[in-house]
Parts: structure tokens; sequence; C-alpha cells
């Protein structure tokens, strides 16, 4: 069940009707039936398993860890299994079946288990997992006290708005929530419904178009070059961010219908100024995470070798945070890039400020501009590598960027350009779907223009702030319509559904 189905918008209404007529202190059980009977849809019983073996072990130890009389040595140490244990189905769900790929030919008989790996699937499963370990570390640390409540703690690691592709959250943030008593919002529930509205309009007509153009190309590298490759690159990066974004509008939506507030994922990540900025806008919950369980340590015990411990903290946390995508060499190319780009970042930052601070360049809205789009290619350069099905089609793809891009470009000059030329230096690109996909193009577009605005609480402004009723509906049925006529009605997985 994808959240981009009619099947999943029934679960949905079905969950709230029976959230709505059940007493409220038995309200948190049809969540916690509804997240179980959710995961169960996937049909992968290692999967239900694994969630209830994590929950158990994290609840466990959780309380351990919390006891006054263990000596802060065995807390360590204590800390330290349980996360090892924790990590031990994500490792053989996801990774092992790399081990056995990589030691077939010393042992052959070790080919004979690899159609049982392949079939176990991975879904959902590190998100609960990093959940659960950030639980058991903020208890360690005693940012948090443990969770006394089996059934809320079990729902918050398995709420199902959340289990597939997060965001991430901490217990400290949606435990308090569990607790506290179920009252029904009205004000939430219509905040709810258009988080799903936009969620789904971003997913079916944006999205998932792009796709239709972006998957062919990248399944077929080899035949293209120059601006096809250059536009499909740039294309890609929006896909990634409006799937991603629009699973978490859909998530943070239905989770309000509730009266429960999930963290927010994405801050307008291609506007960062910086890289460092982009993670903090880009998959916020994931960014926090690396950032306080991973790059923090690392950097504390290595805080001797200053800047070479800073250096190598951060090339090792983007290492760690590719690998978790996946067992690719892409995703780890991915990961290392960004943390090359920080590295530099950081070296380059001295002089940066004094640039600035000598020519009076902080208020520059010229060199904000530029760092805007510097930012965004190095983001879209990185893509290539989490994209493409191969570092061989990655680094075609980077060495054809500008293969016949001269005679292309001469092409488009605008005294001799045509329509027949439009069609030549395009048709790669509109799967030969001809005015009906450019003008989806252009319709996406207005809509991506629109969504930008839509809501923002803080400045008071967006559709949902418009006063005039006939206005602000006005402009809810035209989205409607254009996603009914444009939309891709195949419901499709998000990008990040296997991470």
């Amino acid at each position: 069940m994808v959240l981009n189905s009619i099947s999943y918008l029934l679960f949905l209404v079905i969950t709230f009707l029976l959230f709505l007529v059940v007493p409220k202190r038995y309200r948190w059980v049809v969540l916690l039936i509804a997240s179980v009977l959710f995961y169960s849809f996937l049909k992968k019983l290692e999967l239900i398993i694994t969630l209830l073996i994590v929950i158990l072990m994290a609840f466990s130890f959780g309380r351990q860890l919390a006891k006054k009389t263990i000596s802060p040595k065995n807390r360590t140490n204590l800390l330290i299994i349980a996360i090892l244990l924790i990590l031990s189905p994500l490792f053989f769900l996801r990774y092992l079946i790399v081990l056995v790929r990589t030691i077939v030919p010393f042992w052959p008989d070790a080919g004979i288990i690899t159609p049982f790996l392949q079939s176990l699937s991975t879904i959902g499963i590190s998100f609960f997992i990093f959940q659960a370990i950030s639980y058991l570390i903020d208890i360690y640390l005693e940012i948090i006290t443990p969770e006394s409540h089996l059934g809320h703690f079990a729902l918050s690691l398995s709420f199902f708005p959340k289990i597939l592709q997060g965001p991430i959250e901490r217990s400290g943030n949606l435990l308090p929530q569990l607790n506290d008593n179920w009252e029904i919002d009205y004000q939430n529930i219509r905040l709810g419904l258009l988080k799903i509205g936009k969620g789904l309009l971003l997913k079916v007509l944006i999205a998932d178009r792009l796709a239709l153009v972006i998957d062919p190309i990248f399944n077929n590298i080899q035949s293209y070059s120059g601006l096809p490759l250059i536009f499909t690159v740039y294309l890609y990066s929006f896909q990634i961010y409006l799937d991603f974004l629009a699973y978490t509008e859909i998530a943070l939506g239905s989770a309000k219908c509730f009266n429960i507030n999930l963290t927010n994922n994405f801050n307008k990540p291609y506007l960062a100024i910086s890289i460092a900025d982009f993670w903090r806008r880009w998959h916020i919950t994931f960014s926090k995470w690396i950032l306080d369980y991973i790059f923090k340590p690392l950097q504390m015990k290595w805080r001797n070798h200053r800047y070479l411990g800073v250096f190598a903290a951060l090339l090792i946390t983007f290492i760690i945070s590719g690998i978790w995508h996946g067992p690719k060499w892409t995703f780890l190319v991915w990961g290392l890039l960004h943390g090359f780009y920080l590295v530099i970042e950081n070296l380059l930052s001295p002089i940066e400020k004094k640039a600035i601070k000598k020519y009076s360049l902080g208020k520059s809205q010229i060199i904000k501009i530029l760092r805007v789009i510097v930012t965004f290619n190095l983001v879209s350069f990185a893509w290539i590598f989490f994209r493409s099905n191969s570092i061989k089609d990655a680094l075609y793809i980077i060495s054809h960027l500008f293969v016949n891009l001269p005679s292309q470009l001469v092409k488009l000059n605008l005294s001799t350009i045509s329509i027949p030329l439009i069609k030549e230096l395009i048709h790669p690109l509109l799967l030969g779907q001809g005015v009906l996909q450019i003008v989806a193009i252009i319709i996406m577009l207005v809509v991506f223009s629109i969504y930008s605005i839509w809501e923002d609480p803080k400045l008071e402004k967006g559709i949902s702030y418009i006063r005039s009723n006939l206005l602000r509906w006005s402009i809810y049925y035209a989205l409607i319509i254009i996603t009914l006529i444009f939309g891709i009605y195949n419901p499709s997985q998000f990008i990040y559904f296997n991470f």
C-alpha cells in the first residue's frame, strides 16, 4: 500500500472513523492496530517480526539504562550491546546479501542462499531502527526518561504515516503527544487534509510525470549527450525533492488528522547558500540524527586533532550516510562527495569571512544568489551518482554532459530557431507525447510556483490564508482539475521507499 493510492486513502478514512467512535483512552489502540495492519499489507512477515523485536529490545534496554544502580562503565557497555543488537536486523536484511555475493566466487555453496536473501525486503526498517537507537542514546544521556507504557512506545516506533520513510522522530517530541489526552481538533483535521492534498498533487502531477521523462534516459544513458543529459540531471534534482516532499506532506497531514504533530522534514533546500545549509534544510530529521549521533561523538573524540579531526568526522559521517541509503557504490560516492564538499567549505570559510568583511558583502543579494546557484549545482552533480544505475553510468553522464553541446546551442540561436529544431532537441525529453507533454511540463512549473506560496504560517500568507472564499476555493478546485487531467494515476512507490 502506497500513500498516493486509493487504498491508502480508504485505510486512512476507516482508521479515522474508528478513532472517532472509540473512547479517548483507547484511541492509541486504534492507531497501533492500524499501524500493524498497514505494515502487514506489505506481506513481509520478517518485517513485522523485526519491528516487534526492535520494540521489545528498545523498551527493555531503555528501562535498564535508566537504573541508577548500574555503574557508568556498565551503562556504556549496555548501550553498545543494545545498539549492536538493534542494528543487527538492518545488517542482516540489507547488507548480508552483498557479503554473500562477494564470497560466492570463493564458496560455491553460498549462492544457494542468495535467492532467499533477495526475497527479504528492507522497507521502512532503517527508520524505526534509527528512532529506537536515538531513544536509547537519549536515555543514556539523561535527555529523556524511559517510557513506562509499552503500548505507547510501540506506537511511537510503528505509527503508520511515518514508518516507511520517516520522518525519524525523536522520542522527546512524539512520546509526550501519545501520552496526552486524545482530543479531536477540527482545525488540525483541516490542515491535515490540506497537507495530504498538497502531497498528492506534488506526487501524481509533478514527481511521477518527471519520472516519465527521467527514468528512460537513466536506463539507456549511452544514447544521450549534451543538453538532454543536462536537463535530465536538473529535472532529477526536482523529482527526488518533490517525491520525498510529497510523502512527507502526506505523512504529516495524516498524523495531524489524529492531532499528532510530526517533525517537518524539509525547508526549501534548494535555496540553501551552502552545503552545510542544504543539510539543515534537506531530510532534516535524518540530518539531525547523523549530526547528533555520528558527527558530534566523532568530533569530540578527535577534538585534539583540531581541523583534521573535524574533517575526518565529516567524511566518515557522510560515508555512513551514503551506505545507509543502500549497499551500492553509487550511494557511497554520493555520501563521500557531500563529505568532501563540507570539508572544502570548512577550509574556505575563514577566507570567505575575511572577504565578506573586507568588501562589505554581508548584505549583498547578488552574492547570496550566486551562493544559492553554486550550492544547487553541487547538489545536482552529486545526485548523478545517487540516481545512476552504476558508477560506470555516472561517469558516462559526467563525461558527456558537454559533448555535442556547442552544436546543440548553435541550433538554439534565436535567429534560426524553428519548431523542427526545438522538436529535435527536446524530443528525447518528451517521449513522443508532443504538445500534451509540453503543456503538462509548463503546468508543473506553475503548480510548483503556487505550492511554494501555498502556506506560510509565519508570514500569514499563502493560499489557505486568502480571505476571499471564492478566490481561495477557485484555486483549490483549479488545482484539483489540473491534477485530474494531467496526473499520473498508476500508483508508484516513492523514491525513498527502500531506504
